[in-house]
C-alpha cells in the first residue's frame, strides 16, 4: 500500500492560503512525501500550530508577507494575525529601486533601497533559506533580476532537516528490530541517543526503550534502526516556471509558479 508523510503549517484562513489549498489540494508551504515502504499505512502528519506568513506582491511591486482576509463580497480586509512562524530580514530591493514612505505625521517623504521582509522566506529577491517545509507549487509575487526570474531556493525545512531521516526510515534498506535488553542504572546513566550501535555487524542507532524499571530485573525492549549511509541533499538555487508543470521537479518536489497575483488586490 502507498503510503504518505505530510509535514504542513497550521491553517490561519488567510486568502492566500485558502486560495492555494483550493488551487492544489494541500496546505501552503506543506510537503507531502510519498513511500512504498513504510512501516505503517495511510497518512502520517506532522503539522505545527502556528501558520506561517505568505509574500506577495501587488500595485506597489513590493514583495511582503501578507496577512489579510476577504469579506462577502471577496474584497481584501485586515485579519488578527495569530500566531506565526516566519523569520525576519531587511532586504535590498533589485536595482536599488527605492519606495517611498510618506508618514502620515508630517508631509515629508522618506526614500528606502531595502525593505523590512517578514516571511517564511528570507530574502525573496534572494531567497536562500525558507521556513516552509516545501517549496510552494504557486509563489504569489514576481522577482525580476536584469531581466530574468529570481530563483527560488529549495534549502527548506524538509530538505535541510528532515530527508535524511525520512529516507533512512521508508528505504527498501530500511530495518527496525526490537531486542529484549537487561539494562542497569549504569547503562542508563551513561546511555547516548547519539551513540551508534552494532548489532551482527550491521549499525543501527537507538530510537526507543520501552519498559524500563531500576528495580526490575527483566529484560526490557529497546527499539533499533538501521543507520544507512545518506549524504544531506544537495540544496540551492531552482529556476521558476512562469507555468505550472507538476512534471518539473527537483529532489522530488515540483518547481515554483511565479505570477502575480490577480485576486483580492488590497
Amino acid at each position: 500500500m502507498r503510503t504518505s508523510l505530510t509535514f504542513k503549517y497550521g491553517e490561519n484562513n488567510d486568502a492566500l492560503g485558502i486560495l492555494y489549498t483550493a488551487s492544489f489540494k494541500e496546505g501552503y508551504a506543506s510537503r507531502i512525501y510519498l513511500s512504498d515502504n513504510f512501516n505503517a499505512t495511510g497518512e502520517q502528519v506532522v503539522q505545527t500550530k502556528a501558520a506561517t506568513i505568505i509574500p506577495a506582491s501587488y500595485n506597489s511591486g513590493l514583495i511582503i508577507g501578507r496577512t489579510f482576509a476577504t469579506d462577502n463580497n471577496g474584497l481584501a480586509k485586515a485579519k488578527p494575525a495569530g500566531y506565526r512562524i516566519a523569520q525576519f530580514n531587511n532586504v535590498a530591493i533589485p536595482n536599488d529601486s527605492p519606495w517611498v514612505l510618506l508618514t502620515s505625521d508630517t508631509p515629508t517623504f522618506q526614500s528606502f533601497t531595502d525593505l523590512p521582509h517578514i516571511s517564511h522566506i528570507d530574502n525573496p529577491y534572494d531567497p536562500t533559506f525558507d521556513l516552509a517545509f516545501g517549496m510552494p507549487k504557486q509563489l504569489y509575487y514576481t522577482a525580476i533580476e536584469l531581466g530574468a526570474l529570481v530563483n527560488y531556493t529549495n534549502a527548506n525545512l524538509f530538505n535541510t532537516y528532515w530527508s535524511t531521516y525520512i529516507t533512512e526510515t521508508t528505504s527498501k534498506e530500511a530495518m527496525q528490530i526490537e531486542l529484549p535488553v537487561i539494562l542497569t542504572p549504569v547503562d542508563i546513566a551513561v546511555l547516548d541517543f547519539r551513540r551508534p550501535i552494532y548489532v551482527d555487524g550491521i549499525l543501527f542507532r537507538l530510537i526507543e526503550i520501552r519498559g524500563y524499571s531500576p528495580s526490575q530485573t527483566q529484560p526490557c525492549t529497546v527499539l533499533l534502526r538501521r543507520i544507512l549511509n545518506l549524504t544531506q541533499p544537495a540544496t540551492g538555487d531552482v529556476a521558476v516556471l512562469t507555468f505550472y508543470d507538476s512534471n518539473d521537479r527537483v529532489l522530488g518536489e515540483t518547481k515554483p509558479q511565479m505570477q502575480l497575483p490577480t485576486q483580492f488586490i488590497p
